[in-house]
């Protein structure tokens, strides 16, 4: 192995042209890349051409896995394996229907296909697909959420990379979608990323957003890593921001120093390369013993690595279990995991897990509280205590005494008893998230209206009351039908707007059925 240090310019043909370069003049045995599953395609057929295992840690998309290519290794986990996480989420709060918002290449739609069938088998409705170009710009991004603010629906599912996504936040929360009512799940690839997101705009734009990322045992191995990895990066001055994806690179070079130990370093040649090639596939040569160190690097032992237990089975490493996390105001907290196993739950039981004992549950008693995305304005009528003769005072109200605020900030109250307000807050409160949870849809601010006629008799009875305002001249309904129908309306998951239209007895009630039927009134 040969580390480049290559300034990318560019997001697939560089990596191309590094590649076959390392293959004709380094001649080497294996690659360890490419770093995205746009660089991928191509990458993975030189490997073929060359015989030269190509070993991935960061290439997640699962169209991936259909090549088949017996010289590609994922040291990753395939995208596909997040769908059931985010679905046991979603069931464990009743919500019908949802949004993924994703970016337009080969990583962002890769998973939605996984996505809409694990929905659909489980009764939660993909209202809309939201795709967003890598490239698109902001006014783009915010007619795009105006879009989505139209809808009913506000669980909303996000998928794209982590400097997308944090340009995706900025303007959702510029505009009001990072309020109270609104759900964003967002997918590995940015939860993996915080590191190296900036953290006023997790702080600002990010606040009760929930995550889910590949849960990393703890182990006094990885910690004497990351201590050395510490040092290391303080001595030469460089970041030492560290995730998930740079513990399966460190993985991925132990397996294969392993399998190339099992080959034996002497034993792997390269052919003599074609000449008078016209191509970069005839340009290269052929490993003579690559297809051995692939097959040792299958078969070799499961491991013990930085990421936990490690082995490739089908060129791809296995998901185990996944953790849930919440941004708050301090960064994510971890709020449960979830595993094929158990479903979600509190705590991650390693025993648990490699049981045949099967009691999977998506009950959202089984994490701990979580902090939702809620009011952001600077002042806000909240109802206080305020005692009689004081119509003016400063109050500090704790965050256990608000649902839909948290204030933690001196406020002014206007007014007496319990009707006192809070007009306005010195300095401006962020009033941040709350525990409330979401019901997951609202009156949408657009679409078609129900209309519910009403039959409207000369008289009046407990079942069915018209009356009209001498006044307003506007029409009120009540009765116990009116009650029910209100009540079976408040009751359903979703929002359906609808207006009553009163109708007059005009003939008998079974020929108004049939006017009905045929779309007549």
């Amino acid at each position: 192995m040969n580390n480049e240090d290559h300034e990318i310019d560019s997001v697939v043909n560089l990596p191309k042209a590094i590649t076959v370069d390392l293959l004709k003049t380094e001649q080497v045995k294996a690659i360890i890349g490419p770093l995205t599953s746009m660089q991928a395609n191509f990458l993975i057929l030189l490997g073929v051409q060359a015989h030269v295992p190509i070993i991935s840690f960061s290439t997640t998309s699962p169209s991936l896995s259909y090549l088949r290519s017996p010289y590609f290794f994922r040291a990753a986990l395939n995208d596909s394996s997040q769908v059931q996480p985010i679905t046991a989420i979603i069931q464990a709060f009743g919500w019908k229907e949802v949004v993924p918002v994703y970016t337009a290449n080969e990583y962002g739609e890769g998973l939605i296909p996984f996505l809409a069938d694990t929905f659909q088998e489980n009764k939660i409705r993909v209202l809309y697909k939201s795709i967003i170009h890598p490239l698109a710009s902001d006014e783009e991004i915010v007619a795009e959420l105006y879009k989505l603010m139209t809808m009913q629906t506000r669980v909303f599912i996000v998928h794209m990379t982590h400097s997308l996504s944090t340009r995706l936040f900025t303007k959702a929360n510029e505009i009001g979608m990072m309020s109270e009512g609104y759900v964003w799940i967002i997918t590995d690839g940015i939860t993996n990323s915080f590191n190296f997101l900036d953290p006023s705009i997790i702080m600002d734009s990010m606040q009760g957003v929930i995550g889910v990322q590949p849960h990393v045992p703890k182990s006094k191995k990885l910690e004497d890593f990351i201590s050395r990895w510490k040092n290391k990066a303080h001595q030469e001055k460089t970041s030492n921001d560290l995730n998930v994806f740079g513990l399966w690179a460190y993985d991925a070079a132990t397996a294969l120093a392993m399998a190339v130990e099992k080959v034996g370093a002497l034993n792997l040649s390269i052919s003599n390369i074609a000449k008078n090639s016209t191509t970069d596939f005839e340009s290269v040569g052929v490993s003579q013993n690559g297809i051995d160190l692939c097959l040792a690097l299958s078969s070799a032992p499961r491991f013990r690595g930085l990421s936990g237990d490690f082995s490739f089975v089908d060129g791809q490493i296995q998901s185990s279990a996944f953790e849930i996390v919440n941004m708050t105001e301090n960064g994510p907290r971890g709020i449960g995991f979830w595993t094929p196993e158990q479903g979600i739950v509190k705590e991650f039981n390693f025993d648990a897990v490699n049981t045949s004992c099967k009691n999977y549950s998506t009950s959202r008693t089984n994490h701990k509280a979580i902090m939702w995305p809620g009011p952001k304005a600077t002042s806000r009528l909240i109802p206080g205590p305020n005692p009689p003769g004081d119509p003016l005072r400063l109050l500090n109200k704790p965050a256990s005494e608000a649902c839909s605020a948290h204030l933690s900030e001196w406020s002014f109250l206007f007014g007496q008893g319990a009707h006192s307000s809070i007009i306005a807050a010195f300095p401006p409160i962020p009033l941040g998230d709350t525990t409330c949870m979401p019901k997951g849809w609202d009156v949408p601010t657009s679409g078609k209206v129900l209309r519910v006629g009403v039959l409207q008799r000369h008289y009046n009875s407990d079942f069915v009351r018209v009356k009209r305002d001498a006044i307003t001249n506007k029409l009120s309904f009540d009765g116990y039908c009116i009650d029910v129908f209100k009540a079976v309306m408040e009751a359903l998951p979703y929002s359906v707007p609808y207006e009553f239209i009163p109708f007059d007895d005009k003939g008998a009630y079974h020929a108004w059925l049939g006017e009905l039927s045929l779309g007549v009134g």
